[in-house]
């Protein structure tokens, strides 16, 4: 399994639309609202790094209101 940690930033006060949409994805095991430099933090997991990566352009990047993500693929 290959899991990562995504920290996305959104339009103005898209934070709480944006969580509700992650969180009525299959993949997100966690999706919280956070402070400091990011708005949300959510972790998935998924079989390889090529659904992983689906994942993230083809459903996350997509949802309105997100206009930022990085991705920390976790190693251990």
């Amino acid at each position: 399994m290959v899991g990562a940690y995504l920290l996305i930033n959104t339009d103005g006060k898209q934070d709480e639309l944006a969580l509700q949409a992650l969180t009525k994805l299959p993949e997100v095991s966690n999706a919280h609202i956070v402070t400091g430099l990011h708005d949300i933090i959510v972790f998935i997991e998924e079989p390889n790094l090529e659904k992983l990566t689906d994942i993230m352009i083809n459903k996350i990047r997509k949802i309105p209101g997100i206009s930022r993500t990085v991705t920390c693929i976790a190693v251990k």
